[in-house]
């Protein structure tokens, strides 16, 4: 099961590596390696890391030397992230708490 989630995890990074590396190329009207006359240069990557179905999942946000300007594909994988962590926790929650009552009603029931 690990193979499958590490081998979803590369593809799902290279996928969301590429469309952030577009997003900032439609962003700033040209291609990684063009040439620019308005200064704002690109300078590599900053790794992030944004909540998964099988965990935490890196990614390459791509930067500028000067001010990087926000991602919209970024914040809402967050965002979308953080509600998936939330319904799973909630969802063990229940099971849990239905766990606990199955328990207390077959040991009381012993006794």
């Amino acid at each position: 099961m690990a193979l499958i989630e590490d081998q979803t995890h590369k593809i799902m990074a290279k996928a969301l590596n590429g469309a952030l590396e577009d997003e900032l190329s439609e962003a700033l009207g040209r291609e990684p390696h063009e040439r620019c006359t308005d200064g704002r240069l690109r300078n590599g990557s900053k790794a992030v890391s944004v909540p998964g179905f099988f965990g935490r999942l890196w990614l390459r946000k791509p930067v500028l030397r000067t001010a990087t300007p926000a991602s919209p594909l970024l914040a809402s994988l967050r965002r979308s992230g953080k509600e998936l962590v939330n319904k799973q926790r909630n969802a063990r929650t229940r099971v849990a708490a239905k766990d606990r009552k199955a328990f207390t009603r077959d040991f009381v029931s012993v006794f």
